[in-house]
Order: C-alpha cells, then structure tokens, then sequence
C-alpha cells in the first residue's frame, strides 16, 4: 500500500551542467518531493491512495509525470520529440493496452521531476521508462527504470527499450533474491532472538525483529488482562506506530467483548495458527478506536491526501482503508489451553508486496508466537497475583524482570485500582531485597540494554537521608544506595 515511487538510484546528468541546470536550482525544484525525515526523494503516483475523481484529474496527471505514469500503467514509454503533450497522446492512441489505462490515469504528461526536468535550452528531450514488474504478480508494477538524455543526443530505438526492459527484469530477479535471502536467514536469527528474549523479555525488540523479518510496517502484541473483574484485550507494546507505547498509553484504547474490530475479533476466534486477512476492517461495525495512533506515522511517509486534517474522523479511516486495505496476519496467542493475547503483523514494507504473508510467513510467526505466548503468561500471572502465591527467593529475577516490563509500558493505569497488586509487590521486594539486590548488581554493567537501566533507575532513584525508596510506579521497594551508585555510573 503506497502512493510514491521512491527514487532509490540514479546517474542523472542533473549534476552536469553542460546539459542541465545548476545544483542548487536543481534542488528548489525538488524540494516539494523531498522527504527530509527519511532522505528520499519521491513521486506522487496519485493511485492507491487517491478517489476515482482525483486519480483521473488533471493535478493527478501533472503530478504524475511521465515516470509516475508509467509507474501506474505498466505500460513502456519512449518518447523523442518534443514536450508537447499532445504528441505524447497521439503515440498512446496508437497502442491499443495503453488506451484502457488511460482512462483511468488520463493520458501521459511531461512533469517537473527530475528526469523530466526540461532542458533550459531547448525545453525538450528525449526520453523512455520501463516498469519492473512483480516476479510473483508478472502484471503488477513495483517499480520503473528510466533513462533520459538531450535532445541533441542520438535518436531512441525500439532496441533501446528491449534493452531497458531486460535491466528491468534483472532488477526485478535482484529484488525477489533479497526477499528470498530474509526468507533463508530468518530462521536462524530466530534462535539467537529467542536467547536474548529470555534473558531481558525485550518485547520492543522482538517487535521489531518481526517487522524486519517479516517485511512489515507495524506490528503489535496485546494481552488478555482481567481488569476490576472485567476481561480486557490492552496493547502490551507496537512497533511502527506514532509513538513510543508507554508514553501513549493514556490514548490507546483496550478493546473488549462489546468489540466488533478485527483485532477482538481475532482474539474471539481462537485460531490456533496465523491467518491472513486482507483489511483491517471487519464487518460494518468497525470502529477504528486506535486507528490514528496505529496508522498516522505509517500513512503519513506515503502521499495521503488530506490526512492532517481528516484521519480523526471514522468516515474518513472508514473510506480510505475500504479503498485500499491494508493486510494483515495474526491469530490468538494460547498457552495451555488458555488466551493470553494476540500478535499482529500488518502494512507490508517492500516494494512487492505479492509476497507477504504467505504460508512460510505464517509457520514463522507461529514459531516466534511460542515465546511471546509463554511471555504474556507469565505477566498474566504476575499482574493477576497468581506468581506471588508460589514465589520465592528463586524467582527474583521474573520479578524484575515483569515489574520492568510494567513500568517500561505503563501496563497498569491509575484507574485500574490496582492497590492489591502494588501491595504484593511492595510485600515482595521487602522480603527479597538483599535478592533483588545482588541480582541488579551481577548485571549491571554486562549485557543489560540501556532501556532497562533507565527503568532501574527511575524505579530506585527516590533518595531519603537514610535509604532509597521507590518512585510512586512501584510504590515502596526499598533499595540499597550501591546499587544507584552503580546505576548512576552506567
């Protein structure tokens, strides 16, 4: 789901001034499609993520250009004459597949891009684009090769653009083998992932390792809470959304059972293996209730029109995702028999999307499930005071561990009444202290990840004149100054 063509690669003669402009004009033109966040520099394609009205319209084909339009069509385009866009209609007309395409898109207009840019003498060129299809979808266009030059340079042939499309191919091949080397390499990343795993319980970090290995924007991990006696699904942590999850937690909304979405409905299910669904929508009740935390950052590096404006209101989310949805794969996370949550990988991240979430995508994540669904058990337990019932000196280390985790995401809001649980805890850490203790001190300074010193420290670094206390997250814990020396240190 995208809307630009981003430029990855060029050898254009933009920055040789015999034949163009200088650097720095070069740059004004394209400021407009110049991602400064990200380095890139782009093309509104005016396709997926535009109406019917405005895809065939005239600032639609303007923007455009030749490339986007080639981008958009599938459809070769060679060009040796003029910038006259007349002429540009009159070879469409002669190609019968193009006419079909062009009521759609309109037909092909010289733009203000960088390959287009017209030569300041002569204000015409010669010019030819390709489209590099999918190796999955043979008649889907994930990309385009353009080669453009004066128009004093030799005449363009049929030859020539044989030639640009055998590239295309090569290119395409090329695309297919990095997909193909994450697909190989994977599995045994998993392995070393899983070690690291059990050893901090990093679920950001995991979260990503599954966006990256599984070609993805955005994934998502909830669990299965009983709050007040009430049964809540509550986002545990995400990773591609527009912010970090703790710092958002006053905004998330828990979904429950008088949900209809699809992630509730994916948790209702109990599917015991991933399925894929082909939109976030489900059902004529869907209600969108974290749609602009979970989707701004995302749809915001592609060419939304009015998206600033628009995406707090449910009958725009409503109509742009019924327009172009966005895929997803997920099921019901289980262990022993029972639901502790829900993990969801979605928005597919390369160019051609035609491989995502396929049945390898689908054994994968169930293999990376087994961890995170033994995870989300153990905190189940922990928050719900089952863990404290059996808990001793041996178990310090989950305690740490799962008050970390709390802490880091802000799992337990001050309108859960959750005073019986902060009681255990205070109960606990005063009985264990000299366990916790030496525990934080054997790691500090090996292999602890930055994000859990920080939370040490914000958790012990309460100073009185003769001890060190808690901050009101964890509520009383009574910690030692060596180890805040130690933490102050790192």
């Amino acid at each position: 789901m995208t809307d630009r063509l981003i430029l990855e690669f060029s050898t254009n003669e933009i920055f040789n001034n015999k034949y163009e402009v200088p650097c720095a004009d070069f740059f004004y033109k394209i400021e407009d499609n110049y991602n400064q966040t990200r380095g890139e520099i782009y093309y509104d394609l005016r396709d997926k993520l535009c109406d019917d009205v405005s895809k065939k319209g005239v600032v639609a084909r303007k923007t455009r250009g030749l490339t986007g339009w080639v981008a958009v069509t599938g459809i070769p385009l060679i060009v040796n004459s003029s910038r006259n866009d007349e002429v540009l209609e009159d070879m469409i007309k002669e190609n019968p597949a193009a006419e079909s395409k062009c009521f759609h898109y309109g037909y092909p207009m010289w733009g203000h891009r960088v390959s287009e840019l017209p030569n300041a003498r002569e204000w015409s060129r010669r010019y030819m684009a390709v489209p590099i299809f999918s190796q999955i979808n043979k008649s889907k266009a994930i990309g385009v090769i353009r080669y453009a030059s004066p128009i004093n340079s030799r005449k363009l042939t049929h030859g020539d653009l044989l030639f640009l499309e055998s590239v295309a191919d090569l290119v395409s091949a090329i695309n297919n083998v990095k997909q193909v080397k994450i697909l190989c390499s994977r599995e045994g990343m998993l392995e070393k992932e899983n070690l690291a795993f059990e050893k901090f319980g990093d679920i950001s970090e995991y979260l990503l390792f599954l966006c990256q290995t599984l070609r993805s924007r955005i994934s998502s991990l909830y669990i299965n809470l009983n709050i007040n006696g009430k049964p809540i699904l509550r986002l545990l942590d995400a990773y591609g959304i527009s912010g970090l999850t703790g710092d958002l937690r006053t905004q998330l909304k828990d979904y429950s059972a008088e949900d209809s979405g699809l992630t509730y409905h994916i948790f209702k299910s109990r599917e015991l293996k991933p399925v894929k669904h082909a939109s976030v929508l489900k059902g004529p009740l869907w209600s969108g209730k974290n749609t602009k935390i979970f989707y701004g950052k995302a749809l915001g590096e592609l060419s939304v029109p009015d998206l600033e404006t628009n995406l707090e209101n449910k009958e725009f989310q409503k109509a742009l995702l019924s327009r172009h949805p966005i895929n997803l794969l997920g099921f019901c996370l289980q262990e022993k028999n029972f639901p502790v949550g829900v993990i969801k990988v979605e928005f597919p991240s390369t160019y051609d999307d035609s491989q995502h979430y396929n049945q390898s995508d689908k054994d994968f994540l169930e293999k990376c499930s087994e961890v995170l669904s033994r995870e989300l058990h153990q905190l189940q337990s922990f928050i719900n005071l089952d863990w404290f019932e059996k808990a001793g000196s041996d178990n310090v280390i989950s305690f740490v561990r799962h008050l970390s985790q709390i802490s880091r995401y802000n799992l337990i809001a001050d309108e859960d009444n959750a005073e019986t649980f902060w009681v255990a805890v205070k109960d606990f850490s005063n009985k264990y202290k000299y366990e916790i203790e030496k525990h934080i001190l054997d790691n500090i300074g090996l292999d602890m990840p930055y994000w859990y010193v920080v939370l040490l420290k914000e958790i012990i670094m309460n100073k009185t004149d003769k001890q060190i206390q808690t901050t009101s997250t964890v509520r009383g814990i009574l910690i030692s100054r060596d180890i805040l020396k130690a933490l102050e240190a790192l």
